[in-house]
């Protein structure tokens, strides 16, 4: 219980420095080309764990689940990306921390799980607190907070798919899934975007992808 804490500790860490990473980067660069970057950076620092595990470690019998989860592990990738592109970095890091609320809910919906009147009652406040960032009715109101929750409802699914992944594949497998599937959904995208890079942008480009193979680790392990 407290290994799993920790390590959703460090998945949230790397999740807000890949948020201020992603938001600089999209000052100049399109949201599909740096999705890609971060994803084929993201399977490179994977290598090492197929290279111990070889090319089986890679076999599934739940190839089209971890597709479905690749497609909506994308969309959030590209409205997060998208977002943050559009509104200040601390509204849409309020909005996206609603991802475990609305996943605890799934949970609830989906897997049964029990929920205590605090469970609810914290669900609420988190939801209140979310509503005070996005300013409903109001000027402050933009395409950035609406993409930032598409992010939300996008990884809430992520959360639950990987849940039921679980109970067949391992947590790297299902990490290593994630960046192929990604890959391949943004490899089309991110090319007819391209603009060359920096040398500082490919360098952060390649720090985004380490941060997203540990948040996929770490996040996987922690569930």
């Amino acid at each position: 219980m407290l290994q799993g804490a920790w390590l959703m500790v460090i998945s949230a860490f790397g999740y807000s420095a890949s948020i201020a990473i992603a938001h600089h980067l999209t000052n100049r660069l399109p949201v599909f080309e740096i999705a890609l970057g971060r994803n084929v950076f993201g399977m490179f620092f994977m290598l090492p764990w197929l290279a111990r595990v070889g090319f089986s470690g890679m076999r599934t019998r739940h190839f089209s689940m971890h597709m479905v989860r690749g497609l909506f592990s994308a969309a959030n990738v590209w409205f997060l990306f998208g977002a943050l592109a559009y509104a200040p970095v601390a509204d849409v890091s309020a909005i996206t921390f609603m991802m475990p609320i609305v996943a605890s809910i799934l949970a609830v919906i989906v897997f049964r799980e029990k929920a205590s009147s605090f469970h609810w009652f914290a669900v609420f406040i988190g939801f209140v607190g979310a509503l005070i960032v996005i300013r409903p009715g109001f000027s402050g109101f933009n395409l950035g907070l609406l993409l930032a929750l598409g992010a939300v409802m996008a990884g809430s699914i992520v959360a639950m798919l990987i849940k039921g992944l679980l109970k067949h594949d391992s947590s790297d497998k299902i990490a290593a899934w994630l960046f192929v599937s990604h890959i391949v959904l943004g490899l089309i995208p991110g090319f007819l975007v391209w603009v060359t890079p920096s040398w500082k942008e490919t360098l952060l480009m390649v720090v985004l992808g380490y941060l997203g193979a540990v948040i996929q680790r770490t996040f996987n392990r922690s569930m």
